[in-house]
């Protein structure tokens, strides 16, 4: 069952769970809203291909696929089909006892913006991790995208 606020503020309090930086006003009903962090990976091209299949290797990825590029105090447009890897400005450490599940907001289906969240489950007891999300323009015209911009939110459960 996910934590209610009170739960929430409790567990932070307590120092069980630390969101840094943080602030109370992310805290909402059954949430902890997360903002977009000043480096985003934008995806290059896979110059280890050479019209072989690519084997997934978690451990070994492609050292080509994605290139980090710092975006701080300023921006970045966002192309239409374009994607690119964001990661949570906040880092996150959980107690043994509560786990989490990374989803988008509702507000960002309105910028025609398609977060994939690739194992949106957080693990419990992890400690000062940034998340990562996929952002994928779906729509017609260039998004901007801004250190801050709050995307994804951080529903959390005891176990």
């Amino acid at each position: 069952m996910a934590l209610k606020k009170d739960e929430i503020l409790k567990e932070i309090e307590r120092g069980r769970v630390k969101i840094e930086p943080y602030s109370a006003e992310m805290v909402k009903a059954a949430s902890i809203e997360l903002t977009l962090g000043s480096q985003i990976g934008v995806f290059g091209e896979l110059k280890d291909f050479k019209g072989e299949p690519i084997t997934i290797d978690p451990d070994n990825p492609p050292s080509s696929v994605v290139q980090p590029l710092p975006f701080e105090k300023t921006k970045y447009e966002l192309a239409p089909n374009e994607k690119v890897v964001g990661k949570t400005l906040e880092k996150i450490t959980l107690p043994p006892d509560i786990c989490g599940w990374i989803t988008p907001r509702a507000r960002t289906s309105i910028y025609e913006l398609n977060l994939s969240i690739s194992s949106g489950f957080v693990q419990p007891g992890i400690s000062t991790q940034s998340l990562f999300f996929l952002i994928t323009n779906v729509g017609r015209v260039k998004v901007i995208l801004r250190p801050g911009i709050k995307l994804v939110q951080l529903i959390l459960m005891r176990l």
